[in-house]
């Protein structure tokens, strides 16, 4: 311990402050809720740990760079929405696209070694992306939303799309856009 750092907890405990307890505890960062945490982020983070294990284990080094990176994202958007986690089978989502960008951006620069890189990071990364629901899935889904809600008219469309997220168990299985699109055909 440097001495600057021991005085400023002697002076701390000295003075008739609450003592270095009392700060710790009201000044760190809360913990995230158990309770507001999905079963599927769970599920898919045990997943990540499992495979990264693995992953160590056979020294694949490209496979361990993207699942850290992956745990890494969701710590991140963790943190950054005060708790409410974020879903992770979103960040993969999110993490393809920014892959998919930058092969395109170097498929322009003639660089298809690093682009080839990527497109395997790709692969390693589709497996942790939940199955979409199908079009005719959807489609009996959002039947059975408007008869719930009531829907007469295009001016219900909103709460239709929300009543299908509701009911759904796990909403990264739904593609948003399928679902709208039905719903728009519906309304038609």
């Amino acid at each position: 311990m440097n001495v600057t750092l021991k005085r400023s907890f002697l002076l701390l405990a000295a003075t008739s402050k609450p003592s270095y307890r009392y700060f710790s505890a009201h000044l760190a960062p809360k913990p995230a809720d158990p309770s507001k945490s999905t079963v599927a982020n769970t599920e898919l983070r045990a997943r990540l740990k499992i495979d990264l294990a693995a992953a160590l284990r056979a020294s694949k080094k490209r496979e361990v760079s993207v699942i850290k990176s992956l745990l890494a994202d969701f710590i991140t958007a963790e943190k950054s929405t005060q708790g409410a986690p974020e879903a992770l089978s979103d960040l993969v989502r999110r993490a393809v696209k920014r892959r998919d960008e930058a092969i395109a951006q170097y498929i322009v620069a003639e660089r298809e070694d690093m682009a080839e890189i990527e497109r395997n990071e790709i692969e390693i990364l589709k497996r942790y992306i939940p199955a979409l629901m199908g079009v005719e899935e959807i489609e009996k889904l959002v039947v059975s939303c408007v008869g719930n809600v009531g829907a007469v008219s295009a001016k219900d469309f909103g709460k239709v799309v929300k009543a299908v997220k509701e009911t759904v168990e796990n909403p990264a299985v739904l593609d948003m856009k399928m679902v709208t699109e039905v719903a728009k055909k519906l309304h038609d």
